[in-house]
């Protein structure tokens, strides 16, 4: 149950509790600002499903926070590949343009989601079996409010529940006084010694990150720069206060060896290399379309893709030289009004979708239609598929989906991906080809359902992808962007 310190890849912590509302993402932020501010390169990852807190994390610890998620991975059935190769040594996932000079410590530091043991039955995903899978020790984040020694059990059971489980220690939160404080660390002497307290947060007002209708807001959301660097600073401030780093540090076995790679970039195994120049691929990012997982960007570009940012709010039009497009996920009803408002963007990409690989994903698939309701008003979008949605009160998807593709680029093949969204397809034409067959791991039935829409070179549905989760998901998307013939003859004239 306590930790052994010594773990054969990167020094690493998962930060995990009870259930969700606990604290562990203010926790994993603070500690990554700490470490950042002490000068560790910090490699932020999220256990699950999540695109909201992996962006806090990339705005705490200036790299991009990657996904871990065993189900959705595949990596029980696909042993040995990307996914399972990256993930077991973190050390080799800094993109080439983010490989500092010099050598500094470095430190992987993991966010669970939900409690320790939660998620599907049967689907191995939880924030204990990555841990469990990864050999990564646990710090145990604890609501203390209306307990005392009662902390020191809610410990041992999470730590003792299923074995193998490392625990670097445990870290008390919402704490009312000083009092409080002495019972909890006398507890935890008492009832488990094995689990050291390595810290006890007060209760604080100042820190509080707000939230919609799918999580937390964005951190792109700051006011500002200065705004951004006092919250950090602030949650960084409470980690030296309160955590004794320290300790922590030794028990993961943090020490001078652990320095940054001297080599720049990783080779995926099993992402093919397309033999043509590297194929542009306009990839927007903005406010509204942020929901994208960085792994596939990673994986997009060993198969060759060139990824270019750009953002349908901003811009008038895409990407000189771009062979393809991708919407990601994000909050396109926040932005209706600009959206619809950029003409210039819509009709840019309803000429780009007519000739060249289009992909929305759930936000970016909705941006593709004709109209999107909300609150009573039709906003105009892109016009490529002829669908019409609207935003609901309440959610209507959610979970885990296996989907084998009925058309576009993943015809014929099974990937993994996940449903989060509140809004509703309420027009489609008959006829239209649907994108996926879906299944869901947590039906009772093995019925599966149409999903997306697919219409010449577009293609969208609401399902979040997981590239990882085959091979060859990335290869065949950039396969789509490779450029005809007369295409190539009119680049040589």
């Amino acid at each position: 149950m306590a930790c052994s310190c010594a773990a054969p890849h990167l020094p690493s912590v998962l930060i995990s509790g009870a259930g969700s509302g606990c604290g562990k993402t203010t926790v994993s932020l603070a500690l990554m600002a700490a470490c950042r501010n002490r000068g560790f390169l910090v490699r932020p990852f999220k256990t699950g499903p999540d695109f909201i807190d992996p962006g806090w994390h990339a705005a705490a610890c200036g790299l991009p926070s990657l996904n871990l998620d065993p189900w959705m991975q595949a990596w029980k059935e696909l042993p040995g590949n990307a996914a399972r190769q990256f993930l077991l040594h973190p050390r080799l996932v800094l993109p080439r343009a983010e490989v500092p000079r010099g050598s500094v410590p470095e430190i992987a530091i993991i966010e669970g989601a939900m409690g320790l043991y939660d998620g599907l039955p049967g689907l191995a995903a939880s924030a204990a079996d990555v841990a469990l899978e990864l050999h990564v020790p646990l710090l145990l984040v604890i609501d203390v409010r209306g307990m005392a020694a009662s902390a020191a059990a809610v410990a041992r059971g999470l730590a003792g529940l299923r074995p193998g489980l490392a625990v670097a220690g445990a870290l008390c939160v919402m704490a009312g006084s000083v009092r409080h404080e002495k019972l909890l660390r006398a507890a935890f002497a008492e009832f488990c010694p094995d689990i050291p307290l390595l810290g006890v947060m007060p209760r604080t007002e100042d820190i509080t990150l707000p939230s919609r209708h799918l999580g937390l807001t964005q951190a792109g959301e700051f006011r500002g720069d200065a705004e951004s660097a006092a919250f950090f600073a602030r949650l960084a401030e409470l980690a030296e206060s309160h955590i004794d780093l320290d300790a922590l540090f030794a028990r993961l076995g943090v020490s001078p060896r652990h320095m940054s790679p001297s080599r720049a970039g990783y080779s995926f195994p099993g992402a093919a290399k397309t033999g043509f120049p590297r194929i542009r691929i306009a990839l927007a990012r903005d406010e509204a379309f942020s929901f994208w997982y960085p792994e596939s960007s990673l994986l997009l570009e060993e198969a060759g893709a060139e990824l270019v940012p750009f953002s349908p709010l901003h811009d008038a039009g895409l990407p000189p030289g771009s062979r393809g497009l991708i919407l990601p996920g994000g909050y396109p009803e926040l932005h209706a009004e600009r959206l619809s408002a950029n003409v210039s963007m819509r009709e840019a990409i309803r000429a780009f979708a007519c000739g060249h690989a289009t992909y929305g994903e759930c936000g970016g698939f909705l941006y593709l239609m004709d109209f999107l309701e909300k609150d009573g008003t039709a906003f105009p979008m892109c016009g490529c598929l002829p669908l019409r949605a609207r935003m609901e009160p309440r959610r209507a998807a959610l979970g885990y989906r296996e989907a084998r593709g009925l058309a576009g680029p993943w015809e014929n093949l099974t990937v993994r991906g996940h449903e989060f969204h509140y809004s509703r397809v309420i027009e489609k034409p008959d006829g239209l080809s649907p994108l996926w067959e879906l299944r869901s791991p947590a039906a009772s039935s093995a019925r599966a359902e149409h999903e997306g829409a697919a219409l010449g070179c577009i293609s969208g549905s609401y399902v979040h992808l997981s590239m990882l989760s085959h091979p060859d998901a990335a290869r065949c998307f950039v396969a789509r962007c490779l450029p005809r013939q007369n295409d190539l003859n009119k680049d040589m004239s």
